[in-house]
């Protein structure tokens, strides 16, 4: 249940990345739907749905369609849901069909794809153990840094927040994250990956 949490918050962050630069009408929308579900604060253009036992995915099309941004559906989607709406921003109205329907929407640039939560879940958990065994597998490299105006001693516990997680992947020979404080030269010996370390 905690990892299902922690996946949803992840899958909320994700869906939360703002795009720079001059948005299209389309991410414009999808920019509006993100920041009013994130607020809880609905401010779509009011849209009709007066339908009963309609196909769930004719119901996202016609919202899509409302709302002008590019949707796609994922055929895993199905089932029919019966509206009643009046006047309801089009994004409270997107999120009433996904939580009734028990599905998730997944953010790429200006399309939104709509998929069954419990799949877009997987989805995530599969790009993190991809990511963690690429963190985990990735060669290490070794960085002495000269510290001025600093105490080591305040300075390298905060640090070891930008380290690679403590934890190995089984049969991984690469050690996790390390660093050292060296007090006669009055700097700290970084073992990491090279991300990491040009983050430091």
């Amino acid at each position: 249940m905690k990892l299902k949490r922690e996946l949803l918050f992840i899958i909320a962050v994700c869906s939360l990345i703002s795009i720079e630069g001059n948005a299209a009408p389309d991410t414009e929308a999808i920019n509006e739907y993100t920041k009013s579900k994130a607020e809880n604060s609905f401010t779509g253009s009011p849209i009709n749905l007066q339908l009963k036992d309609a196909d769930v995915r004719e119901v996202l099309r016609m919202i899509g369609d409302a709302s002008g941004f590019n949707i796609i559906v994922h055929p895993g989607v199905t089932g029919k849901i019966s509206l009643s709406l009046e006047q309801v921003p089009w994004d409270q109205a997107l999120d009433v069909v996904l939580n009734t329907m028990g599905l998730a929407a997944d953010r790429n640039n200006s399309v939104l794809r709509v998929l069954p939560r419990e799949m877009l879940i997987a989805e995530k958990q599969t790009e993190l153990n991809a990511k963690k065994l690429a963190a985990d597998t990735a060669p290490r490299i070794t960085r002495i840094f000269p510290i001025s105006y600093a105490d080591l001693g305040t300075l390298v516990p905060l640090l070891q927040n930008f380290l690679t997680a403590q934890t190995r992947v089984p049969g991984s020979s690469s050690a996790p994250g390390l660093i050292l404080p060296d007090p006669n030269t009055n700097s700290v010996v970084v073992r990491d990956v090279s991300e990491n370390v040009d983050r430091i």
